[in-house]
């Protein structure tokens, strides 16, 4: 109950951020911005896994591949998450360029 609970905070709170950025009278460019890609990767997770973690545990008795399939799409949807806040935090990063001179 408490992981429904949890899920459906981070929803509601990536919806609202989503909904606040574009009621913005100016246009943001998103590539640029971290909390996009956190509140992406987040909604994205939360919204597919959490409808699979529901059935997993509803259902009894399943047999091992679909297990075995139920945890290829969690490691999935990990490591989409994982590089959304990847991308995220690399965004923010200047990258100078030099010019020697010699």
């Amino acid at each position: 109950m408490s992981y429904a609970l949890g899920c459906l905070v981070i929803v509601a709170a990536c919806v609202y951020y989503f909904y606040e950025l574009f009621k913005l009278p100016k246009a943001v460019k998103l590539i640029n911005n971290p909390a996009f890609w956190i509140c992406s990767g987040l909604l994205f997770f939360y919204c597919c896994g959490f409808p699979l973690y529901g059935m997993f545990n509803f259902l009894s008795g399943i047999s091992k591949l679909i297990i075995r399939n139920f945890y290829s799409i969690i490691v999935i949807l990990n490591i989409f998450l994982y590089t959304l806040f990847t991308i995220a935090f690399l965004c923010r990063l200047k990258i100078r360029k030099y010019i020697l001179s010699r």
